[in-house]
């Protein structure tokens, strides 16, 4: 009979909890804010305004160097994307602008490496007539030849709106410079009109130092600007650095290698094998079950509070328990 009453306050005591507005807001909500945690920095990465930047550029030649080597990977996602699309005959290829249209069929016919010494050679706007590499087929060069100067002029007046329409998560989509003929001083007052993000400022001779070197804005938190076009930068100036020592890039590589230490696990047998991705994972498997517990915790410590209220405020729990024993 005790056995029964015992089941009866915990019966009386779930359904109460199910009647309650606070558990179906709780158990409703969770999922709704796990899937805003993903979808909101989503939809406001796509707001984002783009960043306008111009650039003082006093050595003459980088600021045209850094352009090259930053157009290297926003070409290769189009190009890729657009033999992807010739390939599957996907009826979006037609939407594709008219010098990546002409180009597709030529790209496709090319092997994975090939692929990317020919949008390598494409990326060098600055110079149109270099030629292509020689690793490429004689009569596919003649044809990306005629195409260069082409693509060359499509990239440099692509604008940021259209470079986000090809989506490709292109950097030109959200990063665009502007030509400016202006003092730092004018510069800083189109800043402070909200006509420009930033501007940098580099020096005569960046290979030698950094000294006079600067980026200006007015929101230095939202660093996203500053570290895309100062990786492009690094990268120009160390390639520079090493063709001005004579070193050459492959060994400049070899010598930056770190010290790799292969893992291994030794098993109850007393054999060394080699760590599988399984023994990674399992390392961080306490920090997800941490997480968890703490999203238990917060989650159900205000249901808990708001019953325990309700209960001391009523009496009920009083009632309940002087039915039942102390061991029920």
């Amino acid at each position: 009979m005790k056995a029964k009453r015992s089941i009866l306050v915990a019966i009386r005591e779930y359904l109460e909890h199910l009647r309650t507005k606070t558990f179906w807001i709780g158990i409703l909500s969770f999922p709704v804010i796990l899937v805003l945690m993903f979808v909101v920095p989503a939809w406001l990465e796509k707001t984002r305004k783009v960043r306008t930047y111009a650039v003082i550029d006093h050595s003459g030649w980088l600021l045209e160097a850094v352009e090259e080597h930053a157009a290297l990977p926003d070409l290769e996602k189009v190009f890729r994307m657009a033999v992807d699309r010739y390939r599957k005959k996907d009826p979006r290829f037609r939407e594709l602008p008219a010098p990546v249209r002409q180009l597709a069929p030529i790209l496709a016919g090319l092997s994975e490496d090939q692929l990317s010494m020919a949008v390598t050679q494409l990326s060098k706007l600055a110079e149109a007539g270099d030629s292509l590499s020689l690793k490429l087929p004689p009569e596919v060069r003649k044809k990306l030849e005629r195409f260069r100067e082409s693509i060359r002029k499509w990239w440099r007046a692509l604008p940021p709106e259209e470079a986000a329409a090809l989506g490709t998560n292109l950097d030109r989509s959200r990063y665009h410079r502007i030509e400016v003929n202006a003092t730092e001083e004018e510069l800083n007052r189109m800043i402070n009109r909200g006509e420009l993000f930033a501007y940098f400022i580099i020096n005569e001779d960046p290979i030698t130092d950094c000294r006079g070197c600067k980026y200006v804005s007015k929101n230095l938190t939202d660093t996203d600007l500053y570290a895309w076009f100062s990786r492009h930068a690094s990268a120009v100036i160390r390639s520079r650095r090493l063709a001005r020592k004579g070193i050459d890039e492959t060994v400049a590589a070899w010598i930056e290698q770190p010290l790799v230490f292969e893992k291994t696990r030794v098993t109850t047998a007393g054999k060394a094998v080699r760590a599988r991705s399984t023994d990674i994972v399992r390392q961080w498997a306490p920090v997800a079950f941490v997480y968890m517990l703490w999203i238990a915790v917060f989650t159900s410590a205000q249901i808990l509070l708001t019953n325990t209220v309700e209960e001391k405020s009523n009496r009920i729990i009083e009632v309940l328990l002087s039915s039942v024993s102390p061991l029920e």
